[in-house]
């Protein structure tokens, strides 16, 4: 049977029309992100099942991909609430300028950076509200770009990359006069050792400072879960001094 055009009623900040039910796998609050993990009840016949969600974080594979839902309201664990597609909250967003991309976080929080497993949630709108419209972009975001500052002399920078991902692109940015040197960027994936990435010369190259210098060769650019990527300073000048920027397309 069709259901009358009047008795659908149009949402304010969220669309309750679009509701669906869905049983809890662990308590969750208000506003809170969640993520599909399976289906309770159902058959062949009938009725399909009830969605079944958990808390989404972004420090967790699992937990961060495929399809995303907004909790209605508190519900404890293995109950049935209401979760939405989409919706409008409060939040701090007091250094998020409007319009700003928001990420999936951490225990279905909001937030201004991309986490382990990082995806799109939402945009930053003024008066300290968020829309959240996880279903209007995919499962992960890139490429994500990951900097870091070079330290004293002999001492590398290592990073911890905890989700599987490859490189895009290198570039190096000295921040001395008349830079000289060269950088070392390899990876160590689990159980294995080093292996070259590419090298950065500042030699005999004319560059000054605040120059870009971009690798023009990668090696080894798929990059394992759990790989630590590390920066080294070689040669007889200043090259750790720079910043060094490594852009990589997760998931």
């Amino acid at each position: 049977m069709r259901t009358p055009l009047k008795d659908i009623k149009p949402g304010r900040d969220f669309p309750f029309a679009e509701a669906v039910w869905v049983d809890t796998t662990e308590p969750i609050k208000a506003n809170q992100l969640l993520v599909v993990t399976g289906v309770t009840g159902g058959g062949p016949t009938g009725t399909a099942g009830t969605l079944e969600v958990a808390v989404a974080d972004a420090s967790s594979a699992e937990k961060s991909m495929g399809r995303l839902l907004i909790a209605k309201h508190d519900c404890p664990v293995g109950r049935r609430g209401i979760a939405v597609p989409w919706r409008l909250v409060y939040a701090d967003t007091s250094e998020w300028p409007p319009g700003t991309k928001a990420y999936l976080g951490e225990k279905g929080q909001a937030s201004s950076k991309p986490g382990a497993f990082p995806r799109e949630v939402g945009t930053i709108l003024p008066g300290n509200r968020v829309l959240l419209t996880p279903e209007a972009y995919g499962s992960t975001v890139g490429p994500l770009t990951l900097s870091w500052k070079l330290g004293k002399v002999g001492r590398g920078v290592g990073k911890a990359v905890t989700s599987a991902c490859q490189i895009t692109d290198i570039r190096a940015i000295p921040l001395n006069n008349n830079p000289a040197g060269t950088l070392a960027i390899s990876v160590t994936a689990p159980g294995k050792d080093a292996e070259k990435v590419t090298s950065l010369s500042f030699v005999g190259e004319g560059v000054s400072k605040s120059d870009v210098v971009r690798a023009t060769r990668l090696e080894n650019t798929i990059i394992p879960a759990g790989s630590v990527l590390s920066i080294r300073g070689g040669g007889k000048g200043n090259s750790r001094e720079s910043l060094v920027y490594i852009d990589l397309v997760v998931g």
